[in-house]
């Protein structure tokens, strides 16, 4: 590793970055690197404008060219050239709708779940709404299970909050603990019970599950989360009480579940319903000049 990464890195984590947000923005300024083979330090404003042009050029999705521009600019500042990126405008950011399973799609998630440590992965996921790399970190000490608490000690965010559990997946960690006998990280590291489990082993696992559930869906973990945060406005509970427990900074992050929550505004009746029933019927329109359905359709 080169001293500047390696100083850029430690500027990324002094702000407060997750480890996959350091690992995007170091990509991100190593492609740009790549691109011109210099050092990045050295190059200039339209150089950097050029790249991110060709990224667009080549089809890169606007997700992950706001990514690398953010690297790139988070890169500049560290080593006081942030001039260099003034002039260039800010990607636009997309929002996409997340998908959410249906209650019945979460039932079958759940029951595909081999053993014990299966079901307590998906079981926590789903039953306290937290990301899949704060249920990697889990201790058993940040469970309190009189309160049906789950304490998230190092969030994304570095926000540490808690997070509620369920009837169900407190026997769900009680069976587990029977069987694997944790010490102290709830997910280990193969037999070495001193060390978290990988985000990716996790992944891996979760991925598995999907697939023998069968549903013609693109499910991850976090599909997980975002089915816990709908589920629960659906079911009535105040919106601010969700940020809460989903640990967002600001309340527009979870405001994006209003246009996921379909009870409400998808049961309104269309007002095609009130015109008149006669009026509606194939056979009146049969008869009227110019609307030959039979031409028109076939």
């Amino acid at each position: 590793m080169t001293k500047q990464r390696k100083e850029f890195i430690t500027h990324c984590k002094l702000s407060g970055f997750s480890d996959s947000t350091i690992r995007d923005y170091v990509n991100g300024v190593a492609s740009l690197a790549k691109r011109y083979n210099k050092n990045p330090a050295k190059l200039t404003e339209n150089q950097i404008k050029d790249f991110l042009v060709e990224l667009r050029d080549q089809g890169k999705s606007d997700k992950r060219i706001a990514g690398v521009f953010y690297g790139i600019r988070k890169y500049f500042i560290s080593i006081n050239q942030e001039y260099k990126i003034k002039s260039i405008p800010t990607p636009k950011r997309v929002y996409h709708i997340p998908t959410v399973m249906s209650l019945n799609e979460v039932n079958i998630i759940l029951s595909v779940s081999n053993g014990a440590r299966e079901k307590l992965i998906t079981g926590i996921l789903y039953a306290s709404g937290i990301r899949i790399g704060e249920l990697a970190n889990l201790r058993l000490k940040d469970f309190d299970i009189d309160r049906k608490t789950l304490f998230i000690s190092n969030p994304k965010n570095g926000r540490p909050r808690y997070a509620i559990l369920s009837t169900k997946s407190i026997d769900l960690l009680n069976y587990y603990k029977a069987v694997y006998k944790p010490k102290d990280y709830l997910f280990f590291r193969g037999s070495n019970k001193n060390d978290p489990i990988s985000i990716r082993t996790l992944q891996l696992i979760f991925q598995n599950i999907v697939k023998r559930s069968k549903i013609n869906k693109k499910i991850t973990a976090h599909t997980m989360r975002h089915s816990f945060a709908t589920h629960l406005l659906e079911s009535g509970c105040n919106i601010l009480n969700i940020q809460k427990l989903l640990g967002h900074a600001n309340l527009s992050t979870t405001a994006i579940y209003l246009h996921v929550e379909s009870s409400t505004f998808l049961s309104v009746n269309s007002p095609y319903e009130n015109v008149d029933k006669e009026a509606s019927k194939p056979e009146f329109f049969m008869g009227q000049p110019g609307l030959n359905f039979r031409y028109q359709f076939s």
